[in-house]
């Protein structure tokens, strides 16, 4: 016995089985009835010598009615077929209301998929660069809860005597005044942690990548390269490199989608709510390369139509990360031209480098503009040591021309560069899979927002 390969999902992430006796029993031009057909079903599905959907057949035993699958994953192929808000994966009591849009009377009408469909499950997913104070070795000894708990339950008159933390100390090797400064200011500083937006935060990672940390057992190695020894070019146009020797990423899921990428309407992960969620850590390198602000300035306040149209139909459909701009398309489109020259010189495959974008628009208070090219993973294969060679001098030259040789250049040119919309939702322009686009993994905008007219505009002056 194997399972039907059609199921019905909504826009709000709900999933059920898909209304078989309904679809056997419908008539051509009305809409699709929850309790619809014969009882008790006796459904019989089988395929004929036809392909496609066209062939596949859904017959009632009971009265003899059938029908073929054909067009029932159009959008208006389950019409009338309202959604229950079913969430199967919490349990058989675990229904809400559906939050969808509304599509007729009753509610949001549910869409046909079959299983193994790309766009069944868009997992939703934060990351964060693990910096200072958090990022010392202390810390993360006190990131065990169960160090933290051991420390507090010798909490007497509601203080921690010092012998608990020499005890601690001597247990893990470290200084028993460090250990005690840290834990207080670990917890002033969770409890001084507020909603911060994304803008505030990855400003917070922008200033730690910028600065030099060589202590081997901070989980954050930063080393600032002297930009005198770039070529004159990487000098004009860019403020700082710095090789990431080490890094930890953490991920963390925070829902999921159905249909769309990036719904903004995740079912939940759980029934009740909770103060955690399902993440992991992985251990990694990279590149931080920091463009100049005074450059970067002045190309995004001189944004061509095209493209200042294309940030308005992103922030319309909520589709970034960041608050869009002209400067996001820029660092955007040049982190994946780069990855995609990286994977070619680094060893490592396209899929396995990701990126991290730092971006401001105009006038904010954290201004920033650049890009994180890393690795990361769960054992050795992220600390190979490749990607951070690929930053020094002589080597990033290199990467950085060939990223610009193929910005000019698409094998679907002139179709490509004259594009007003392609890829998801229409937020690409000049940008395809034979040029600017990565595999799912490496993006964090899900290969939106990508042109490369606009690196081509700002390095227009290089001759490569």
């Amino acid at each position: 016995m194997l399972p039907l390969r059609f199921v019905a999902v909504c826009r709000a992430g709900h999933i059920e089985d898909f209304p078989w006796n309904a679809w056997a029993h419908l008539e051509r031009g009305e809409e699709l009835a929850r309790n619809e057909g014969c009882k008790p079903e006796q459904l019989y599905f089988y395929a004929t010598m036809r392909g496609g959907l066209s062939g596949l057949i859904v017959e009632c035993g009971a009265c003899g009615s059938k029908r073929s699958m054909m067009g029932v994953t159009s959008p208006t192929g389950l019409k009338g077929f309202v959604c229950s808000g079913q969430r199967p994966w919490l349990g058989d009591d675990a229904a809400e209301p559906c939050k969808a849009e509304s599509r007729g009377e009753g509610g949001a009408w549910m869409l046909a998929l079959q299983r193994g469909s790309s766009n069944l499950y868009f997992p939703d997913v934060a990351s964060s660069i693990l910096i200072p104070p958090f990022s010392s070795r202390i810390q993360q000894i006190l990131a065990n809860k169960t160090i933290m708990e051991a420390i507090e339950s010798g909490t007497e008159n509601g203080k921690i005597p010092d012998t608990v933390f020499i005890s601690m100390a001597s247990r893990d090797k470290v200084d028993p005044e460090e250990l005690k400064a840290a834990y207080y200011q670990r917890k002033e500083g969770l409890a001084g942690l507020g909603a911060a937006d994304e803008t505030e935060f990855r400003h917070a990672e922008y200033t730690a990548l910028r600065s030099e940390r060589k202590d081997t057992a901070d989980a954050l190695t930063c080393n600032p390269q002297e930009m005198s020894s770039y070529s004159t070019f990487v000098q004009e146009f860019f403020a700082g490199v710095t090789l990431v020797e080490k890094l930890t990423e953490t991920r963390a899921m925070t829902g999921f989608s159905r249909i769309e990428p990036g719904a903004n309407c995740s079912p939940g992960l759980s029934v009740a709510r909770t103060n955690w969620l399902p993440a992991f850590r992985v251990q990694g390198e990279g590149i931080f390369i920091e463009l100049d602000l005074d450059r970067f300035a002045e190309f995004e306040a001189t944004a061509d139509l095209a493209t200042i149209k294309l940030v308005q139909r992103t922030i319309e459909l909520d589709r970034s990360p960041l608050p869009a701009s002209p400067g996001i398309i820029l660092l955007h489109t040049l982190a994946h031209l780069m990855v995609k020259r990286m994977s070619f010189e680094a060893g490592y495959g396209a899929s396995s480098i990701r990126e991290r974008i730092y971006s401001a628009p105009a006038g904010s208070q954290y201004p920033m503009a650049g890009m994180l090219l890393f690795t990361a993973a769960g054992d050795a294969d992220g600390t190979l040591g490749g990607l951070v060679g690929l930053g020094r001098a002589g080597a990033l030259e290199r990467v950085i021309v060939g990223a610009l040789e193929d910005a000019r250049w698409c094998g679907s040119d002139p179709i490509c560069m004259e594009s007003k919309g392609q890829g998801p939702d229409s937020l690409n322009l000049a940008a395809c899979h034979a040029c600017a686009l990565l595999p799912e993994t490496s993006c964090e905008f899900q290969n939106r927002t990508l042109d490369r007219r606009s690196v081509n505009r700002y390095f227009e002056s290089i001759d490569v």
